[in-house]
């Protein structure tokens, strides 16, 4: 079968013009993937506007409920109301005053003709004596309910059950009522009742919930919208699909069922909350803006198409004619009427004379490319100052052939240079020195720098592999006489072949170095390894070392240490890994000594920081433990000195940061990140050692200031509910309930009633 083969257009038009193709795809899938995005992001947000369109109808509803509770509460409690429900249980029916059923149904009349509470009417329904009072009149129960307020749902016998009934406010579902005024359509009713234990009547609102949802729906008017209680029981519908209301799932607000989106909301009272939108309606947008977006895509592709046509080929006529000069076949050249290009103008002014030229410049060229290359390689390693007349000698000389870098890496122990009274540079040039001997005899021709006190660098010319094993070999062995004193890393290049390589061998071997063992000999790296991961202190472990810390049991801290750095041995760890996690350990035993704040002894600070300065000259395993081991115990010492003397410095951090700030949205993960332990430990160490866990302490303080201001202040319920932590009245209402056993409203009552006594 024969193949295809696509090849690259050769010709300078062809490539201008696949050029501009290219970028104009480019350009396209940028704007496919925009486009996708905004298409995404325009979906979430009619998702997003239908709920919370839904959520502010849910709280205007919620809003509405809680007014109408308090209204039927204050006909509930009125005196009229009261007093006439004790005439009928005193004298009966007949001998009851009327007078007072007159007045109570003046009274109902203000509220019940009041349009903010879209009221058909208000009973105060009695079981005394069957006997019912609206905002219209008074009349026998099953004269109200089974002519003025009637409903097959909600009959006369209905409403005579309810007063037998244990519930307090109690919202039925939704039906069609007989309005009592002359009105064509039936009216759609949720009717709301008020009863207290041990009473004998009863207050009904009637609500028209259509009234009501249409003067909340709001951004939610042409939402079918649903009411569901807690027990799932349908109080109100409007327009939903027809079938059962899909499951959500946990937590999911939305879905897409049946080609409607369904959304949910349930607010503080236990109502759920649906409405539902035809998914044509949600995508109606979204289909136009696809239209409008491919419209103008193909529009901008074929004028693209005819934009990079036309400028391809203005710029291939004057690379034409540079062309036919550049072969001798024009000693001038005209540009063709029109062109406008000045830039071409001066290129061929120049072109024959660039022509001779070339041969000159590219031998040039040639001749100092690889001495600087190399030698601005070199500057951009390191800075050279005494050894930089002789490496220029050495470059100009030696441009070509291949090389092999050799990279030593001194680290001096500081006790050892003390006792011999030797500074670092001065014993690092004895050291390049020697170093520069054995080279010279085994490598004649190499070159050895000092690029900073505890970095020397040998670069070898031509080398072959047996010298150069030699002469490493005699360095070795002279370099593990003195390794009592300075320790030594010697790093072995792979073989490169021109100057301008110098900055990646460099590199090469730097990070070879940094791969070494901690060991007392010196050690010599001709290959790089794999190194392991960093081994770090499980939450456990760290939650381990700060309880023993904070014990003062440094054996037990210091075992800790000893373990993790077992576990750097046995994974064969590099030194430069030992030192990163010891300089994290250091920073988190330095960090327990927050805990003391200003208490801590100066010494203590002194002797942290001395062994902080020995820790980043280690090179060995012993060493790092060493220093660890003294600086875990130096904490221990601290820290158990404050706990000798009573006081528990994290219970008392702790009660500190709940006493200033249980006002605030504390928690216990933010006062665990102030102490550097995780929440769990933390959780556990506060209730074994006060008997009390985190949540009771914050409640408890907060409780005790909201009883202080309640009986010390006038503020509302709500504003100390926000003092002392409580964004949600709701729940601080209900806590405060647990806590006390009556309300905070009710506790205030009580806190006055007992001041007047004592007044009195």
């Amino acid at each position: 079968m024969m193949k295809i083969r696509f090849s690259k257009p050769r010709t300078l038009y062809g490539q201008l013009l696949v050029s501009f193709i290219c970028i104009i795809v480019l350009f396209s899938l940028f704007n496919g993937l925009l486009f996708s995005f905004f298409q995404s992001r325009l979906q979430k947000d009619v998702v997003a506007n239908n709920h919370r369109a839904l959520i502010d109808v849910s709280e205007r509803y919620e809003t509405h409920i809680a007014q109408l509770k308090a209204l039927l509460n204050m006909i509930y409690n009125d005196t009229t109301v009261r007093e006439f429900n004790r005439q009928l249980r005193s004298y009966g029916a007949d001998e009851a005053n009327y007078l007072s059923a007159y007045r109570i149904s003046n009274m109902l009349r203000a509220d019940a003709y009041n349009p903010l509470f879209y009221l058909e009417g208000i009973i105060v329904h009695y079981g005394i004596g069957d006997f019912a009072v609206d905002q219209d009149g008074s009349s026998s129960a099953s004269d109200m309910f089974g002519r003025a307020y009637a409903s097959p749902a909600y009959s006369h016998s209905f409403w005579r059950d309810q007063l037998s009934s244990p519930s307090f406010l109690t919202l039925f579902p939704a039906r069609r009522f007989l309005p009592s005024s002359d009105v064509a359509n039936e009216p759609v009713i949720m009717p709301i009742s008020l009863k207290l234990p041990g009473e004998e009547y009863q207050v009904i609102a009637l609500l028209n919930v259509d009234k009501a949802m249409s003067a909340f729906a709001g951004k939610a008017a042409d939402q079918s919208i649903a009411i569901a209680d807690n027990d799932g029981q349908m109080l109100y519908q409007n327009g939903l699909p027809e079938g059962d209301i899909p499951v959500f799932n946990n937590g999911s607000y939305h879905l897409l069922h049946d080609q409607f989106y369904w959304f949910r909301t349930t607010t503080a009272d236990g109502l759920s909350y649906y409405a539902t939108i035809p998914y044509a309606t949600a995508s109606a947008e979204l289909r136009q803006w696809f239209w409008w977006s491919a419209a103008v895509f193909v529009c901008t592709l074929l004028l693209a198409t005819a934009v990079s046509h036309y400028f391809s080929r203005r710029i291939k006529k004057p690379v034409d004619r540079l062309l036919a000069a550049a072969a001798g076949k024009s000693s001038r050249l005209h540009p063709a009427a029109g062109s406008g290009i000045r830039e071409y103008e001066a290129i061929e002014s120049r072109i024959l004379h660039l022509m001779k030229e070339r041969e000159e410049v590219h031998g040039r060229m040639k001749r100092h490319r690889s001495i600087l290359t190399s030698y601005g390689y070199m500057s951009r390693i390191k800075n050279i100052n005494e050894d930089l007349g002789e490496w220029k000698e050495f470059m100009t000389t030696e441009t070509d052939g291949s090389y092999d870098l050799i990279l030593y890496e001194l680290k001096f122990r500081g006790d050892a240079m003390a006792r011999l009274n030797i500074r670092p540079e001065h014993a690092s040039l004895a050291v390049r020195e020697h170093i520069r001997t054995a080279v010279e005899r085994y490598c004649p021709g190499s070159h050895t720098f000092q690029l900073e006190h505890h970095q020397i660098l040998t670069v070898v010319r031509d080398g072959r592999s047996e010298p150069i094993s030699a002469m490493l070999a005699e360095v070795k062995e002279l370099l593990d006489q003195s390794s009592a004193y300075c320790a030594v890393t010697i790093a072995v290049s792979s073989r490169f072949e021109h100057a301008s390589q110098f900055g990646h061998a460099y590199e090469q071997v730097r990070s070879w170095a940094g791969q070494a063992l901690p060991k007392e000999e010196t050690q010599l790296i001709t290959a790089p390894r794999e190194l392991p991961e960093t081994p770090r202190l499980s939450e456990k472990e760290a939650d381990k070392l700060a309880s023993s810390l904070q014990a003062g049991q440094a054996e037990a801290a210091v075992g800790v240490i000893d373990e993790l750095l077992e576990r750097m041995r046995q994974s064969r760890a590099a030194v430069r890994q030992y030192h990163e996690v010891a300089e994290g350990l250091a920073t988190m035993l330095t960090d327990e000594l927050r805990h003391l704040g200003n208490e801590a002894e100066p010494q203590v600070g002194w002797t942290v920081r001395s062994i902080r300065r020995d820790l980043a000259v280690c090179h060995t395993v012993g060493e790092y433990r060493s220093q660890l081991a003294r600086l875990a115990e130096t904490v221990a010492v601290a820290l158990s000195m404050r706990t000798v003397s009573g006081e528990d410095p994290v219970i008392s951090r702790v009660m500190h940061s709940l006493e200033t700030g249980f006002g605030s949205d504390i928690s216990l993960e933010q006062v665990a990140d102030d102490l550097n332990m995780s929440a769990a430990y933390l959780s556990t160490y506060i209730k074994e050692k006060t008997g009390t866990n985190f949540i009771d302490h914050l409640n408890g303080l907060r409780m005790a200031k909201a009883k202080e201001l309640l009986s010390e202040t006038a503020r509302q319920v709500s504003d100390i509910a926000r003092e002392v932590g409580y964004l949600n009245v709701t729940s601080f209402n209900r806590l405060f309930k647990k806590t006390t056993g009556i309300s905070p409203t009710e506790y205030r009552r009580l806190r006055q009633v007992d001041a007047e006594g004592k007044t009195g």
